[in-house]
C-alpha cells in the first residue's frame, strides 16, 4: 500500500521502516533515550534580535530551556507564588547568550534523560546512555558512552576504553534522577498509568454515557469504551421527507464505526482497519420519533455479534470478525462525520433530523484480561502519539 502513504486512507503515522529512514543518522526511535528518541530540530524567528539570520547553532539545549528563554525575551519573570501556590523552579536556562554568540558556552552541563526505563545522560559534551529491556533489572543494563561534540550520530562507543568516565556519568545520572524526581524507576510500561489513571470523567465504575445534542465532537479519551460488548440508543425525530446523514460516527478510514442513514435505511459500518462489517436496513426509515437501538455483543474469540432494531423490531444484524481493543484516536461525533469510516458517504454528512438523545450502555461485566488488554492498547496508542 506504498501509494496510500499519504492519502486520506493512510494514518498520520509512518511505517517503522520509514521512521528509522527518517531518523538516519540517529539510532533508535522516539520512546528511547538515544539520538533518534530525544533529538529534534529547533528554528527560532526572531528579527528584532536576531543579528545572523540563517546561522547555526551548535551548543547543547533541552525543552526545558525554551521557557526561561522566552521569559527573557519577553522581559518576564516566572513567579514563585502563582494563585497561592509554591510554583517549581525553572529548571532550564536561557539561550539568549547562544542566540547572540555562535561561540557562547553551552547555558547548562548537564541534562539527564529517562523513558520507561530507557536512561541517558549528557554532561559536558559527553554522553551515557541505555537501552533498557522491560523486566531486566536495572543494575545489568549496558551503558554506551559518546563524544557528541565530534560524533552527532552517536557511532562511536567509547565504553570499553573509558570504563571511569561511563561511571562518572551513570552516578551522576542516579544524582540527576533523584534530584529531578524521576525515582523509583518503573519499567512496567505505560498501560500501568492508564490502569492507576483512568481515562478523564470515565470512573471504572460507569457503564451508561448519556448526551444531549446539541453536543457534537467527543475527544478520543472521553469516549466510552468499544472495546467489550456495547450498546448504543438513539433517540430521534426523523423528518418527513427522509434525509440521509450520520447519527454517531466515531474514528475514520482508518479504523472506527458509523450508525447512519443513508438511501434513506439505517445502517452500521464497523471498520477494523479496512475490514469492514455492514449491516443494513431492508427497509427505509419512517419519518417521525423513532427509537434505534444497535447492540454489539462481543464472544470469547474477540468477534462479535451486532443487531440493529428500530422502536423495538430487528432490522438486520450481522457478526464481526475482530472487535478491535481500541479505536481511532480521532473521537466521536453526534449528526455528522468529519472524518468517513468509509466510501460510502462524504463528510460532513450532517443528518437532517433531530436527535433528542443518545445514550451508551456498556458491558457491566468484563474480564481483567480485558481490562488490562484496553488498558495496553490505550498506552500503545498514546505512546504513537508522543
Amino acid at each position: 500500500r506504498l501509494d496510500d502513504i499519504g492519502g486520506p486512507n493512510s494514518h498520520s503515522n509512518i511505517p517503522w521502516g520509514w521512521a528509522q529512514a527518517g531518523n538516519t543518522p540517529l539510532k533508535w526511535y522516539k520512546q528511547n533515550t538515544h539520538g533518534g528518541g530525544v533529538r529534534d530540530p529547533l528554528i527560532v524567528h526572531h528579527p528584532a534580535r536576531l543579528r545572523q539570520p540563517g546561522g547555526f547553532r551548535r551548543q547543547f539545549c533541552h525543552v526545558i530551556d525554551l521557557a526561561p528563554t522566552i521569559l527573557e525575551v519577553a522581559g518576564a519573570r516566572a513567579p514563585e507564588v502563582f494563585a497561592g501556590v509554591p510554583q517549581m523552579p525553572v529548571h532550564g536556562k536561557s539561550l539568549v547568550p547562544a542566540l547572540h554568540d555562535e561561540h557562547a558556552p553551552a547555558a547548562r552541563d548537564t541534562q539527564y534523560f529517562e523513558m520507561l526505563g530507557h536512561r541517558g545522560l549528557w554532561h559536558a559534551g559527553w554522553k551515557a546512555v541505555t537501552k533498557h529491556r522491560p523486566g531486566a533489572p536495572f543494575d545489568e543494563d549496558r551503558w554506551e558512552l559518546y563524544h557528541l561534540e565530534s560524533d552527532f550520530s552517536e557511532s562511536v562507543d567509547h565504553s570499553a576504553d573509558q570504563p571511569d568516565r561511563v561511571k562518572q556519568l551513570v552516578d551522576l545520572w542516579w544524582h540527576e534522577a533523584e534530584r529531578n524526581g524521576v525515582l523509583p524507576l518503573d519499567d512496567r510500561g505505560a498501560a500501568l498509568l492508564f490502569r492507576a489513571a483512568p481515562r478523564p470523567g470515565l470512573p471504572t465504575s460507569r457503564s451508561r454515557f448519556v448526551y444531549y445534542p446539541p453536543v457534537s465532537h467527543i475527544v478520543s479519551d472521553a469516549c466510552p469504551s468499544a472495546a467489550r460488548s456495547f450498546a448504543i440508543t438513539v433517540e430521534l425525530e426523523h423528518p418527513a421527507g427522509g434525509g440521509d446523514g450520520a447519527l454517531i460516527a466515531r474514528g475514520n478510514g482508518n479504523s472506527g464505526f458509523a450508525l447512519y442513514v443513508k438511501d434513506g435505511r439505517v445502517e452500521f459500518d464497523y471498520n477494523a482497519f479496512h475490514e469492514h462489517t455492514r449491516v443494513v436496513a431492508a427497509r427505509a426509515l419512517p419519518p417521525g420519533r423513532r427509537r434505534i437501538e444497535l447492540r454489539v455483543k462481543r464472544a470469547e474469540d474477540k468477534s462479535a455479534e451486532v443487531d440493529l432494531s428500530c422502536d423495538g423490531e430487528t432490522l438486520a444484524s450481522g457478526r464481526i470478525p475482530r472487535l478491535l481493543v481500541i479505536l481511532s484516536s480521532t473521537g466521536m461525533d453526534f449528526g455528522r462525520s468529519p472524518a468517513p469510516v468509509n466510501g460510502a458517504y462524504a463528510a460532513p454528512f450532517a443528518y437532517p433530523g433531530r436527535l433528542e438523545r443518545v445514550v451508551f450502555d456498556l458491558a457491566e461485566k468484563d474480564t481483567a484480561g480485558d481490562r488490562t488488554a484496553e488498558a495496553e492498547a490505550k498506552a500503545r496508542a498514546a505512546m504513537s502519539r508522543q
